[in-house]
């Protein structure tokens, strides 16, 4: 759940993935989750993706546009909200073929304990070509 996100440094994400997908036999399958910097939530977080110099996000150890620390009361949690995008050019940079790319709120309803606990995500299926 957005596991990969929480690698920082975009070059880092691509490595992760280019090894998950050299691990994989082919015609394997990857799926993960992501946040989304375009879904209504985060276009409220950073004013202008366009431009760094304008992003609400200031928080420290901010290393690249997108990347954000959530406090709670555990400590705090670095994540990086990618746009679709950056997760497109990084799939195919690392192998894979795109299969899908959803929203978890159009995959089906869900109670309000889930949304209360969690926002919604992107969830991505990826393929590794088969021969």
């Amino acid at each position: 759940f957005n596991g990969l996100m929480q690698i920082p440094d975009r070059s880092m994400r691509r490595k992760a993935m280019s090894e998950i997908e050299r691990t994989l036999t082919q015609g394997g399958v990857f799926i993960f989750t992501t946040l989304d910097r375009e879904s209504p939530l985060y276009r409220e977080v950073f004013l202008d993706r366009d431009d760094p110099e304008h992003c609400v996000e200031t928080n420290e150890g901010v290393l690249e546009f997108g990347d954000r620390h959530f406090d709670h009361e555990h400590g705090t949690t670095f994540m990086h909200v990618p746009v679709t995008t950056e997760v497109e050019e990084d799939l195919a940079i690392a192998g894979f073929e795109l299969v899908a790319s959803v929203m978890r709120s159009e995959i089906c309803p869900e109670s309000d304990e889930v949304e209360d606990f969690s926002e919604d995500c992107r969830f991505w299926i990826a393929k590794k070509p088969a021969g």
